[in-house]
């Protein structure tokens, strides 16, 4: 029970580490769609490529955006924690703002790949 707040700091590091990792690969994504668009890529490379594509790329960049600030606030609030502190009045309201907004998150993904796939 002691090792609890060591377990969610490395489980929020890990997420927060996994959101960068995807941030970067939407960001190179965007990146060759535009250099796409503008026609300044080879030949060999062109794809075809739609403005829904990329409209589609910033909302999951925005989206994953937001699921990185979720869990900076949920890793400032249990950062300095032992297992008597966690579920506080402030934390409790903070783990509802952060399990909230996942679910938000959750939903916003599954629509953006969806759209994705079509």
């Amino acid at each position: 029970m002691k090792n609890v707040p060591f377990v969610f700091k490395v489980l929020v590091n890990l997420l927060i580490f996994s959101a960068v990792i995807n941030i970067l690969m939407e960001l190179g994504s965007l990146s060759k769609d535009i250099l796409n668009h503008l026609n300044l890529l080879n030949s060999s490379y062109q794809i075809t490529t739609t403005y829904i594509d990329s409209i589609l790329t910033i909302s999951t960049l925005l989206l994953l955006f937001y699921m990185l600030t979720l869990l900076i606030k949920f890793r400032r609030s249990i950062a300095d924690t032992t297992v008597n502190s966690i579920f506080t009045k402030k934390n409790c309201i903070i783990f509802k703002i952060v399990g909230n907004g996942l679910i938000y998150y959750s939903i916003g993904i599954f629509i953006v790949n969806i759209l994705k796939k079509h």
